[in-house]
């Protein structure tokens, strides 16, 4: 298993022009502290997609030292979170510049040794099967082959182990409203750094989360991000609006097949 960035692997054409992207965005938006409380539980932010993945997998931790895999780990923020609770991380990317950033990471907040780094792809991983008690990514399945990562994940994971992945998802009406021209015309969808878009990213669609649930044994979705959309128009309201959202799904269950943001959880038997 590879464990300095300089070392390499075939990639395929949408492969390479993630990467090329990320080594931009890295430089662009370098990742210089990780946000501890997320994944101690010192503070609670149900509202949030990010914060509730997190936690979710936090309380997945049952022994200290319980094998988890960082699936697509980026920058390596969160890979060194779950080192600090107590798991025993593996992560991956094909990224060598976010490789770079979560070694630095790691170093800074003193679990170094507790985390493997490697320049890996999603859809061919270089792990055992049933490596791993835990998996776990956050918005990596949309810029994958879906079916061959969550393949990928399914052999790795143990039986009766749980993977947690926090995505965006297609909603068929409201993405019949986001292609139309004037909708496309105010928010093109063109690759950008500042909006952290790629080029060939795509939002999960239904089929790839039944073909979730054909592979799991359990797939639950909990649902985010109605109103959240606007945060692109009132950035200053993002909190306010997820909390909105929360709000609104609580009180309406129904309207929670209108979030487009989702956390994933699938068991395996």
């Amino acid at each position: 298993m590879t464990q300095h960035a300089q070392e390499d692997i075939a990639l395929t054409g949408r492969q390479q022009r993630e990467r090329d992207y990320y080594e931009r965005f890295s430089a662009y938006k370098p990742v210089g502290a990780v946000t501890l409380a997320a994944f101690q539980g010192t503070e609670t932010r149900p509202w949030n997609s990010y914060w509730f993945a997190k936690q979710r997998v936090c309380s997945l931790l049952e022994t200290c030292g319980q094998r988890l895999l960082e699936f697509g780990c980026g920058q390596g923020a969160d890979a060194v979170g779950y080192a600090h609770v107590g798991f025993n991380v593996d992560a991956f990317d094909i990224t060598p510049a976010n490789l770079d950033n979560g070694r630095n990471l790691a170093r800074h907040y003193g679990v170094a040794d507790k985390i493997r780094f490697a320049i890996q792809s999603a859809e061919q991983l270089d792990y055992d099967d049933g490596q791993f008690d835990v998996v776990t990514g956050t918005n990596i399945l949309h810029h994958c082959e879906v079916q061959s990562a969550v393949d990928e994940c399914h052999r790795v994971l143990r039986r009766g182990g749980v993977a947690v992945f926090r995505e965006h998802v297609e909603i068929p009406l409201l993405e019949f409203v986001r292609m139309s021209p004037p909708v496309r015309w105010l928010w093109p969808r063109t690759p950008s750094l500042e909006h952290h878009i790629t080029e060939d990213e795509t939002n999960l669609s239904n089929k790839d989360i039944q073909y979730m649930r054909g592979l799991f044994s359990q797939v639950d979705l909990a649902r985010f991000g109605f109103f959240s959309r606007l945060r692109r128009i009132i950035p200053t309201w993002n909190r306010k609006l997820a909390k909105i959202d929360y709000a609104l799904f609580r009180a309406c269950p129904w309207c929670q097949s209108l979030g487009m943001d989702v956390v994933i959880e699938l068991h395996k038997s």
